[in-house]
């Protein structure tokens, strides 16, 4: 499956990683559609404040 992985600020990279193995206690949910915020954008570029 494809997944945007965070290395460090102002390094991300889309890859392909392995399934997750779940147990019957777990859910594994296909995301569709997601979107970014603010924050997200502050803690990509290494500029996330505390609190």
């Amino acid at each position: 499956m494809k997944a945007a992985v965070f290395y460090k600020p102002n390094e991300m990279r889309l890859e392909e990683v392995a399934m997750p193995d779940i147990t019957e206690q777990e859910v594994l949910v296909k995301v569709n559609f997601c979107a970014v915020c603010g924050t997200d954008v502050r803690i990509f570029k290494g500029k996330k404040t505390k609190g």
